[in-house]
């Protein structure tokens, strides 16, 4: 028989007394609630000593369970490049019309690194988001707020004189987003990346959705679907020159008037008639 005296013997006392208090503890809830996880109602798991050898309650904590999250939207894919040019390729573009997609010039767009990609965010766009598989209801709102305009500042710090615009903005399809083990679900944690191209094409919002990310992550998954073909949009040559020439006066107004907002800077461009 081994005895214990001194400290030891305070600690061993106050852990039985622990162990006895938390076991008619946790007999009371199962008794109450008819579960066999009283303890962890109880909130009370296991007895730590302190530095005086008593025994103090540790509270448990809440492990959130993981969840599966898709995001998807339907509606028109983009596939759209700007591509630096010299003045004789533009002016070679113009003369070529729709024909410069069997040139050489392709390759600016399919094989280049200046194209944006995504899908359109527009009235015909449908967006839905899934969570373990069931369909909840989301506030698309924030999409349009996260748009940025597409400013090619490092053309416009360049040498180069002109912009090709090539590409297309009508691929019917399906694209999603998709995190396998999300260690919650709240709507405020999701990211969009989405590039305005207004003033290229010189329409109202037309915003690309490019990439969306959820609580500071890129999707474990993602890719698009159900393609039903696209059209070729017709070439555009834009002016850096011009651009440039306008911006300079815009930030000159603004620079002469503090406070006051310009209208900002439109990129103007020669749109290429079919051959």
């Amino acid at each position: 028989m081994v005895n214990i005296s001194g400290p030891d013997a305070l600690c061993v006392q106050w852990e039985g007394r622990f162990r006895r208090v938390r076991s008619n503890y946790v007999n009371f809830l199962t008794n109450c609630h008819g579960t066999k996880n009283a303890k962890d109602i109880a909130g009370v798991h296991c007895g730590v000593k302190n530095m005086w050898g008593f025994v103090t309650a540790q509270r448990a904590t809440t492990e959130e369970v993981p969840v599966e999250i898709t995001f998807s939207i339907t509606g028109r894919r983009c596939d759209l490049a700007l591509h630096p040019v010299s003045s004789k390729t533009a002016d070679t573009v113009e003369k070529l019309g729709r024909k410069v997609y069997q040139k050489k010039y392709i390759h600016w767009w399919r094989n280049g690194n200046t194209s944006t990609c995504g899908m359109k965010y527009d009235d015909e766009a449908a967006v839905s988001l899934k969570v373990d598989g069931r369909s909840v209801p989301f506030d698309d709102a924030p999409i349009a707020s996260s748009a940025v305009l597409l400013r090619r500042r490092a053309y416009l710090n360049s040498k180069a004189r002109f912009l090709c615009l090539l590409g297309y903005d009508d691929e019917y399809c399906t694209m999603f987003w998709k995190w396998n083990a999300a260690q919650s679900f709240d709507p405020a944690r999701f990211e969009f990346f989405v590039h305005r191209w207004d003033r290229i094409l010189k329409a109202d919002n037309f915003l690309i959705l490019d990439e969306v990310r959820y609580d500071g992550q890129f999707a474990d998954e993602s890719d698009w679907g159900g393609s039903c073909g696209f059209s070729l949009v017709d070439p555009m040559v834009i002016n850096l020159d011009e651009v440039r020439r306008e911006l300079a006066a815009e930030e000159a107004a603004m620079a002469a008037a503090p406070g006051a907002e310009g209208a900002g800077r439109e990129e103007p461009a020669r749109k290429v008639g079919a051959a």
